[in-house]
């Protein structure tokens, strides 16, 4: 159902703008985006690290987890994605982390793919790297900024 409030197509696309240039401000920096975003970030390292885990028992190869605009909003800015404008997610919209084992050496390499309305999923890099295929080692360095030490006591003003 579509509700018509007289906002034309370019008047949300320029409200969507300045939300996204809300979150890049908000979340780009890393006290911010440790306290609103990061223990979810958390999360996220733990499965990860439990997914790379040499094990001889079964292990998930799919992890799923979902949240709203005010999830993915302050995710992809503390993780310092790269996107052509400032962006605020749209409902629907989605983040997929890729993690890739090289046969040869056995490094881990990552990859994340973002979704959005009726686009493909298309690779965005972080700041930190120079392509969109990366080495797992800069994922790990910059979860470790993002989750807190002690929450608690950050939070305290």
């Amino acid at each position: 159902m579509t509700i018509n409030l007289g906002l034309s197509k370019s008047h949300v696309d320029r409200l969507c703008g300045i939300s996204g240039e809300m979150y890049r401000h908000l979340y780009y920096d890393d006290k911010n985006a440790r306290l609103s975003i990061g223990l979810f970030v958390s999360d996220l390292n733990e499965q990860m690290k439990k997914a790379l885990k040499p094990s001889s028992s079964p292990k998930p190869l799919f992890y799923q987890f979902s949240g709203h605009d005010n999830t993915l909003g302050p995710l992809v800015n503390a993780l310092q994605l790269e996107f052509d404008a400032p962006i605020h997610p749209a409902m629907g919209s989605g983040l997929l982390l890729e993690i890739w084992k090289d046969k040869n050496d056995g490094q881990h390499y990552f990859k994340y793919l973002y979704y959005e309305k009726e686009t493909q999923l298309q690779p965005v890099k972080m700041k930190q790297c120079s392509d969109y295929l990366c080495p797992l080692s800069i994922l790990q360095k910059r979860y470790a900024v993002l989750i807190p030490v002690d929450y608690e006591k950050e939070c305290k003003i």
